[in-house]
């Protein structure tokens, strides 16, 4: 078995992170939720989520609102994918 790999998620969502740190979802989530445990299983991931306050982290409030552009401004070094 190779070294397992660790992603950690900023969100100043609570509802996300409640949703992965407790694993329970609202009826409409419960296959989002299946599938990114299976992945995390299947590739062992060491997976966190973690809140951060959006008045906090300018970066993370600017993306939660699809605002790329400006978040990359606050951060240069951010690379932000299509998906």
């Amino acid at each position: 078995l190779g070294p397992t790999q660790r992603l950690a998620v900023f969100s100043d969502s609570l509802n996300s992170v409640y949703m992965y740190n407790t694993l329970l979802a609202s009826l409409g989530y419960h296959q989002l939720l299946i599938d990114v445990v299976k992945v995390v299983l299947i590739f062992d991931i060491d997976f966190r989520v973690f809140h951060v306050s959006g008045e906090v982290n300018l970066v993370i409030d600017h993306l939660s609102y699809w605002w790329a552009g400006e978040a990359q401004c606050i951060s240069p070094s951010l690379h932000v994918f299509p998906f």
